[in-house]
């Protein structure tokens, strides 16, 4: 018996659906907070800090040749613990699944559930239950490994930036305010690095991760069984 239309769109929009859905507002939600705390850190402490290697003149800031390094250096363990090390527990912390594998996993595993659709709707057979390989959990870790290794990169993007930042902020005689203000993107989150020829907050890397990332290992996934 060859599929009906209906049951054909029912099954296609039930894989959109899915695909669309990932990654779940709750894990999005988790991973966004930490661009909050990192905010937060910036603002209130990262940011009093420098002031306090300054000397500031009526509220401008004069130049200091050591200032901008140890600024950098500053903002870049901050950001190490709250971003860095942030990601990589959101990557590896038990997810939904009823195996205790990392939340990476989940994403991997809806991936073979459309996989699954797929089948069903060319009408040939489809698993009821679904296992990773041996295979598929050692390129879980690889691509895990890959991913924690991209942020130390975009770690080290972000201590550039802020350091440039501050030695421009002191050459140019700026404020704390328009120190502030340089380092705040559109969104009102405080920058991470440079994509292309535009500055975004690390709140917008983070999203930018989260769909683009976890939507990529799904992709993996059913390549993989195809």
């Amino acid at each position: 018996m060859g599929m009906t239309p209906t049951r054909l769109l029912k099954l296609t929009r039930i894989y959109l659906d899915r695909y669309t859905a990932i990654p779940s507002p709750a894990d999005m939600e988790a991973l966004l907070y930490l661009s909050d705390l990192y905010d937060g850190w910036f603002r209130d402490t990262a940011v009093p800090y420098i002031e306090s290697l300054l000397t500031i003149t009526g509220g401008v800031w004069q130049p200091a040749p050591d200032v901008p390094a140890a600024a950098g250096r500053f903002i870049k363990d901050g950001c190490a613990r709250i971003i860095i090390d942030g990601v990589s527990r959101w990557l590896t912390e038990d997810g939904d699944n009823a195996n205790d594998l990392p939340r990476i996993a989940d994403y991997f595993l809806q991936g073979l559930d459309m996989w699954r659709l797929n089948l069903e709707a060319m009408g040939r057979p489809f698993p009821r239950t679904l296992k990773l390989t041996p295979a598929e959990l050692d390129a879980i870790q690889g691509y895990l490994a890959a991913f924690v290794s991209t942020k130390q990169d975009h770690l080290a993007r972000h201590g550039r930036h802020m350091r440039r930042a501050v030695h421009t902020a002191m050459m140019e005689g700026w404020t704390t305010e328009r120190f502030l203000t340089a380092v705040t993107a559109p969104d009102g989150h405080i920058v991470g690095f440079r994509y292309g020829n535009a500055s975004y907050s690390w709140y917008e890397h983070l999203r930018r991760f989260s769909r683009g990332k976890m939507r990529m290992m799904a992709q993996i996934a059913q390549q993989g069984r195809m």
